[in-house]
């Protein structure tokens, strides 16, 4: 009778041992599906993401982009501030480029040309614009909303300081210095990956 019982609560541990690790099975069955499906989640949200940017990106606000990333920090200032200004009259081409439908023609004298006030409005809204599409796919990146290393390899374009890509940084800090924090955040930890990069090639070259 001893033995029975001994080997009755033996064969309950074993069913209780076994029960358990289907529990922590499942579990971990649960736990891998949920992060699968936040994983899959995150992918769809930054195609859609892609969608949305290229859906709304033109050629003007392309144009914008171009045009004001060339343009130094004073007349920044004049640009956020909707103010007149002087422009080098080498950007000429891509300055009537831009303003070809614009009431007032662009003015040229001697080696400046001159954006008045209405057109200093015109091309900060679409800066302005660019800007705020932008904010909003990166807030996703920030947040972990997207998928990181999607964004990171489909806008890392944006900022190449060699071809003078900067996310208009100088016009951002224009506007104010609290302006984007999700594209300044971006920026700051591509041009990381960046230099990384860059001091890798270094150490590795040989002579």
């Amino acid at each position: 009778m001893g033995d029975f019982k001994l080997w009755l609560s033996i064969i309950r541990d074993v069913f209780a041992i076994v029960a358990i690790g289907i529990a922590f099975w499942r579990i971990f069955l649960m736990r891998k599906t949920f992060f699968s499906d936040h994983d899959r989640s995150r992918r769809t949200k930054s195609v859609d993401l892609l969608q949305f940017w290229t859906s709304n990106l033109s050629q003007k606000s392309s144009l914008a982009r171009k045009i004001v990333e060339s343009f130094d920090d004073n007349q920044c200032k004049s640009l956020a501030e909707q103010e007149s200004f002087n422009v080098d009259s080498n950007k000429s081409d891509i300055l009537n480029e831009y303003f070809h439908d614009a009431e007032n023609k662009l003015e040229t004298k001697g080696n400046t040309v001159r954006l008045n006030d209405g057109h200093s409005s015109i091309l900060r809204w679409d800066a302005i614009s660019y800007l705020n599409q932008l904010e909003a796919v990166l807030s996703a990146w920030r947040n972990n909303v997207a998928d990181r290393k999607i964004i990171e390899e489909e806008f890392d374009y944006l900022y190449d300081p060699q071809k003078g890509h900067s996310i208009l940084e100088r016009f951002r800090t224009a506007t104010g210095i609290d302006s984007y924090p999700a594209i300044k955040e971006f920026v700051e930890y591509i041009k990381c990956l960046k230099d990384k990069s860059t001091d890798k090639g270094k150490g590795t070259s040989k002579i």
